[in-house]
């Protein structure tokens, strides 16, 4: 398949992330259009993939660009093969129905993985984590910090959640 037949969805409008149920919307518009080829550029949606019935027996080919949420191929239908070119959460397939699902990366939980680090005493950080200790220790200031996240949500097609929280109380 040709890059460039791909019919591209992005996970946001504007500079603002989508909610799962406009982008899912948005993902059945196409196929109900006939579009085969779908990129996804996710930024959290859950459920990509997932109920792409409208397509009867025709094959539907679902590339993931990004960091797609929970749930990628729930109720995957078996005329559709996903591919997720990067992480994803270990929930992928989850009440799968015959879709097959490619993984380009690490499949996992942070949650999870947090919690396992502090029941076991290892030391862990995430990014906002991250970013406040460099804020506290006077290392890059507020606007620089803004900056930073901006360059690693366009970097990485993610969305930093909670960002606002390392601002306060310092």
């Amino acid at each position: 398949m040709n890059d460039n037949q791909y019919h591209i969805i992005s996970g946001k409008i504007y500079g603002e992330r989508l909610d799962s149920r406009i982008l899912e919307e948005q993902i059945q518009k196409a196929v109900a259009d006939g579009h085969r080829y779908l990129e996804i550029k996710a930024f959290g949606q859950h459920g990509i993939g997932g109920r792409l019935w409208k397509a009867g027996n025709e094959k539907v080919h679902i590339r993931i660009i990004g960091h797609p949420g929970q749930r990628v191929g729930s109720l995957g239908f078996p005329n559709t093969s996903i591919k997720i070119m990067g992480p994803a959460s270990d929930d992928v397939g989850w009440l799968n129905a015959g879709a097959h699902i490619t993984i380009h990366g690490n499949a996992s939980n942070d949650k999870k993985a947090k919690n396992f680090c502090t029941k076991n005493g290892i030391l862990f950080f995430d990014i906002k984590g991250i970013l406040r200790a460099l804020i506290l220790r006077g290392i890059l200031n507020e606007e620089e910090i803004q900056k930073l996240a901006v360059r690693i949500e366009e970097t990485d097609n993610t969305t930093i959640k909670g960002l606002e929280e390392i601002f306060k109380a310092r």
